[in-house]
């Protein structure tokens, strides 16, 4: 019977255990989605006062310092995973230096100049993982 009882405290240990690790990840994955939401919102407008190369790796940078050590490891390897498409686009923007406004309208600027459709790809890789951080989101919620 002692045996039994002991038993039966490890696997409700563990249980609680479990649930408390998942609530952990799931208010990880909200904290960095809203702290995003928030960047995000800043970055569409930084680059009316400053260049699109310092608007996306000001953006980047904040968000590579999220503190990401609670969220599951798939969540966490596919929002880094889009913060490299968007480090990725620097390259692309370098030649718009000057390029001030909000920054949807200066990608469609850029977008129809793209020529060898480097930008639009590059946008494309940025939508595709985010695509990811929602499915590994989905499995949270």
């Amino acid at each position: 019977m002692k045996k039994l009882i002991i038993l039966f405290v490890i696997v409700a240990s563990c249980i609680v255990k479990d649930a408390n690790q998942k609530e952990k990840q799931v208010e990880c994955i909200h904290n960095i989605l809203e702290q995003d939401s928030l960047l995000g919102s800043l970055r569409n407008h930084a680059c009316e006062v400053i260049s699109l190369e310092a608007t996306i790796l000001n953006y980047t940078d904040s968000l590579l310092a999220l503190d990401y050590s609670n969220c599951p490891n798939a969540f966490t390897l596919a929002f880094k995973s889009h913060i490299l498409a968007w480090q990725k686009l620097i390259p692309e923007v370098e030649a718009y230096d000057s390029l001030r406004g909000e920054m949807h309208e200066l990608f469609d600027v850029i977008t129809a100049e793209d020529i060898d459709s480097s930008f639009t790809l590059g946008i494309k890789e940025i939508w595709s993982t985010w695509d990811s951080v929602e499915y590994y989101k989905s499995k949270f919620d």
